[in-house]
């Protein structure tokens, strides 16, 4: 059971903190002149960072910046039965798992490939002869001013 002074400090910290809520949650207005000076266009121009495309809409005079990342991930045999990994040219593939101290596959047939990470695209024989799985995304950048 909690003493009266417990209940007390309990009650008054929680009514503080209720009291400064809105402060955490709402943008200060510094924040809020920073984000609608960035919005408006400079009066000299701008260009995209190094590294990054840029996209002119005369139309809307909207200058986009954007750089595609490309990462890549290893093919795996996710089927213990189908382990054998097999390199080829297309599509690679697993082959039955040979048994241990017998050397002849328990199963037979073959099963397809998967990436090791989900969210990404088989491409075949790229770079060499082992396929392997790449995701592109796209990064985005607000303009530079001159």
């Amino acid at each position: 059971m909690l003493s009266k002074l417990t209940v007390a400090t309990v009650s008054a910290l929680v009514g503080s903190l209720a009291a400064t809520a809105p402060q955490f949650m709402a943008p200060r207005a510094s924040h809020v002149d920073a984000i609608e000076r960035e919005a408006m266009p400079p009066q000299n121009g701008v260009r995209c960072p190094n590294g990054f495309t840029s996209d002119w809409n005369n139309t809307s005079k909207v200058l986009k910046c954007s750089k595609s990342n490309t990462t890549f991930v290893i093919t795996v045999c996710p089927n213990a039965m189908y382990s054998d990994y097999n390199e080829r040219t297309g599509r690679d593939n697993c082959l039955p798992t040979k048994a241990p101290g017998i050397g002849n596959p328990i199963a037979s047939g073959s099963r397809p490939i998967a990436c090791s990470v989900p969210g990404f695209t088989i491409v075949n024989d790229t770079p060499g002869k082992r396929d392997r799985c790449e995701k592109t995304e796209t990064q985005w950048a607000y303009p530079n001013q001159l």
